[in-house]
């Protein structure tokens, strides 16, 4: 700080006549220069004159103060990151302003900064990975010094969170119906938290399902119909939870369905076979008579295949019920009617039959018939129109009529054939004998 003054001849002399200059300042007696670098605090007063060539002088009472240096200060951050255990804290540096350079920063945090996280005093500069456990709140202080003689120090206490990792959320919120005996294949999504995770659940599965710990996967096949209701849970690394009401319906498979809906008819004596068709249903699907009855000589139901077999015994019109039922007991019922009818009766072939001779052996002639079932039987209506001529009779199992006539004249007579069921026809003929 140089003195400023006016006037006087000449080269001009400065000197402190009364106090003293702060130690560590000096005054330059040529130009009145005071410098230098002050070594201790406080209000000095001295009296500084100058004097020309005449010699004349001033005078003039002055005060200097010195004041203490000012002493370090941390200025930022204004506050430090949040961290998060497990994850790469933010490389957080502090800077100082203030103080005499060079600054140096204190190596040791006052507490020690939390587990996985270290302190460059180099660089200033907080960085790592928070561990497991070091989660919560605490204060840490920081100390710079300068290089001031005494050194002048400054602190900054900055608080300090750790907090855990996001906790796992479950993000699946609804799942699909399953069917009895089909194959169930549903995997729990989440969001966040840390891995390993362990799944678990509260409540009733469906029957036949499993809940995979570890994948979070509800698989296996239903059993049994019906809404289930539970609730799941996931827990992280770090025993963070989250959990979710959930349910499942498990419907019933379809039930079988009977195609067949018409069945032939058949005829008394002659082999029938017909088969229910029924698609659909669980498992194995077992054929039954619900109601009504199948014909006479039919064979019960085949249960496996659906046949209707038998040799049909008696005519009419039979009614009944078939049921088809799977292995989950789920049955259709259709209604179905089968109707028996006659085979065509026998028919008698008309015919002229050749003239005999009385005493004549060797007469032999047959009647023809068409149709009817099983063995025909041969004989002559009596009374009906006539009797065969005297000496002839008529075979009854082949209808051949024979023998040696004995008595001339013209004979009309009937003829009857009839079958197993019985259907039976006659014909008029006649035979004239001579």
């Amino acid at each position: 700080q140089t003195v400023s003054v006016t006037g006087g001849i000449g080269s001009l002399v400065w000197g402190v006549t009364s106090g003293g200059l702060p130690p560590g300042l000096s005054l330059n007696p040529s130009n009145g220069n005071i410098s230098g670098i002050p070594t201790q605090t406080g209000s000095f007063n001295f009296t500084l004159r100058v004097t020309d060539q005449i010699p004349q002088f001033d005078e003039q009472n002055l005060t200097i103060t010195i004041n203490p240096p000012t002493p370090p200060a941390i200025t930022a951050p204004s506050s430090l990151p949040t961290g998060t255990v497990n994850q790469d804290y933010p490389n957080t540096t502090l800077t100082a302003s203030g103080g005499t350079a060079p600054l140096t920063w204190d190596p040791v945090v006052s507490p020690a900064l939390p587990n996985g996280l270290s302190w460059d005093a180099t660089t200033h500069t907080i960085s790592g990975r928070p561990l497991n456990g070091s989660q919560g709140t605490a204060n840490h202080t920081f100390t710079v010094r300068d290089a001031t003689n005494p050194v002048l120090t400054g602190m900054r206490t900055y608080q300090l969170t750790i907090v855990l990792p996001s906790p796992p959320a479950i993000t699946t919120t609804s799942l699909p119906k399953g069917t009895v005996t089909k194959s169930y294949n549903q995997t729990l999504q989440r969001s966040g938290g840390t891995p390993p995770f362990s799944w678990s659940f509260t409540g009733t599965l469906p029957s036949g399902l499993n809940l995979n710990s570890s994948m979070g996967v509800i698989s296996g096949t239903p059993t049994a119909a019906g809404t289930f209701n539970f609730t799941v849970q996931v827990t992280d690394a770090f025993s963070q939870s989250d959990t979710q009401p959930l349910s499942i319906l498990i419907d019933l498979p379809a039930p079988p369905t009977i195609t067949t809906t018409t069945l032939a008819n058949g005829t008394v004596a002659s082999a029938y076979s017909q088969t229910v068709h029924a698609t659909g249903g669980t498992g194995a699907l077992t054929r039954s008579v619900s109601a009504g009855s199948l014909p006479t000589g039919l064979n019960p139901i085949d249960p496996t295949t659906g046949q209707i077999t038998g040799t049909p015994s008696a005519a009419g019109a039979f009614n009944f019920t078939v049921r088809a039922t799977d292995t989950l007991n789920q049955f259709d019922d259709q209604p179905l009617s089968i109707t028996i009818v006659l085979p065509a009766p026998p028919t008698i072939t008309p015919r002229t039959f050749p003239n005999g001779t009385v005493g004549a052996s060797g007469y032999n002639e047959q009647v023809q018939a068409t149709g009817g079932i099983g063995n025909l039987s041969w004989t002559i209506v009596s009374p009906g129109i006539g009797p065969l001529p005297p000496g002839l009779d008529i075979d009854p199992s082949t209808g051949v009529i024979s023998g040696e006539p004995t008595t001339a004249g013209t004979y009309n007579f009937t003829v009857q054939v009839t079958d197993t069921i019985p259907q039976s026809d006659t014909q008029d003929f006649s035979i004239e004998i001579f």
